[in-house]
């Protein structure tokens, strides 16, 4: 079947195989975008039959909704072969509130299901995609490549073996750029007597559980013997809230417990331990005291590895040596007194007191002398430029232009609202 848009509610598509009549067809159904809905079945049914069971695909180019009560089913019932496998391709996928099932009744296999998700693939609202076997017969495998994988609300992906006997649990492999598992989720294969279903999670990004979300290879029962299935997982972190209760588990009753390997950047949120508790666990317990082997591998963060080390003391600045015109001077230095007088914008009022002081030692011939008469500017050596003075005053001259004059005649001096400090005890100059 092949259209546009395909909208399936309250539908029955389904193709049957009885003893030895010969295999069924396929059910191929391709789209645009596909909506099933409504109760609506697609089933592939082997019963008593001698020949595999034929496969599912659902195929679109945008998007597949399978709601309310819907099914995509293959079953092998009494037989000895393997039911159909179901295969889903699309852009994004959601599942809620349906089954996507593949199982086996009798003593065949289960057949194996198969999504090819571009984009988002979601699980929820007690959505439930399995493969499982009730009877003899081994136990179909979940195969998953998509973008993001979002399971929230009780949503399920399961491989089961529920035998009487020993049988052991499909494999759940998951290939995303996320996982998210939210509110009660769970990713899990069990098997009451068999060795657990191996889970085998690759993503490029986060893999995080909220809320009572569980990834889980547990095993056993009562009595039972199955030892635990073993899980790995590669994210660049695995996050878990810890007073949620979320766990990865690989447990068993009387058996051995599973391998847990976790390949991350990071792990938070939640820590392994060697029984479950009622914070975000991680562990391989069993009853018989045959735990499982825990591994995270992450690497080793210095964080102070790039840190730079803040300096013990500031220290002043080194100033140059040199003279001021009008001074027998020694040298220089730098004194570091805070911000100083200036208000901190141009905006605010001047500090009433100028912090400005000059705590160099006067030379005592200056220090003695009331007035400073004026100095020669002292002669640079020969390699030097000659020094420039800096301009006293200006004049206008005979064109009618302001000079700038290294002597001002006839200056008149201003109040310049710095108090005259003392230095050295000496008096002010009058």
């Amino acid at each position: 079947m092949e259209f546009r848009e395909i909208d399936l509610s309250t539908a029955l598509l389904e193709t049957s195989q009885f003893l030895t009549d010969g295999a069924p067809g396929a059910i191929q159904v391709r789209g645009n975008s596909i909506n099933i809905s409504d109760f609506s079945q697609i089933n592939s049914i082997n019963v008593s039959g001698l020949e595999s069971g034929q496969s599912v695909l659902i195929e679109a180019s945008d998007r597949i909704n399978l709601n309310s009560n819907s099914s995509v089913t293959t079953s092998v019932i009494d037989g000895t072969e393997t039911a159909g496998n179901i295969t889903f391709r699309a852009r994004d996928l959601s599942v809620v509130a349906g089954i996507i099932s593949s199982s086996s009744q009798g003593t065949g296999k289960g057949g194996n299901v198969t999504f090819d998700i571009d984009g988002t693939f979601e699980v929820g609202d007690e959505g439930f995609v399995a493969t499982s076997s009730f009877v003899s017969g081994s136990t179909g495998s979940i195969f998953i490549e998509a973008g993001d994988l979002r399971l929230f609300n009780g949503g399920v992906l399961q491989s089961s073996n529920a035998n009487a006997s020993a049988g052991d649990g499909g494999e759940i492999t998951i290939n995303a750029s996320n996982l998210t598992m939210d509110e009660g989720s769970n990713i899990l294969t069990t098997s009451n007597f068999g060795t657990g279903g191996d889970i085998n999670i690759d993503v490029r990004d986060r893999v995080e559980l909220r809320n009572g979300s569980s990834i889980s290879a547990s095993v056993g029962q009562e009595s039972g013997g199955g030892d635990g299935g073993n899980i790995d997982i590669t994210a660049q972190f695995v996050t878990a809230v810890p007073s949620e209760n979320s766990d990865i588990t690989a447990n068993a009753f009387d058996g051995r417990g599973g391998n847990i390997a976790i390949t991350a950047n990071g792990v938070f949120g939640i820590a392994p331990r060697s029984a479950p508790t009622e914070l975000s666990d991680i562990t391989a317990s069993s009853r018989s005291n045959l735990t499982g082997r825990i591994t995270i591998e992450a690497p080793d963060i210095d964080t102070n590895r790039d840190a730079i080390a803040e300096p013990n003391a500031s220290s002043p600045p080194e100033v140059v040596r040199g003279c001021q015109a009008g001074r027998i001077q020694t040298a220089s230095s730098f004194v570091d007194v805070g911000r100083g007088g200036l208000p901190p914008n141009p905006a605010q009022a001047r500090s009433g007191s100028a912090l400005w002081e000059d705590f160099r030692p006067l030379p005592p011939s200056v220090a003695k002398t009331p007035a400073v008469s004026p100095q020669p500017i002292s002669t640079l050596p020969s390699d030097q430029p000659a020094p420039i003075v800096e301009a006293q005053g200006w004049i206008v001259n005979a064109a009618g232009d302001i000079e700038l004059v290294a002597a001002a005649p006839n200056a008149i001096a201003t109040a310049s609202g710095f108090s005259d400090r003392n230095c050295d005890g000496l008096a002010p100059h009058s």
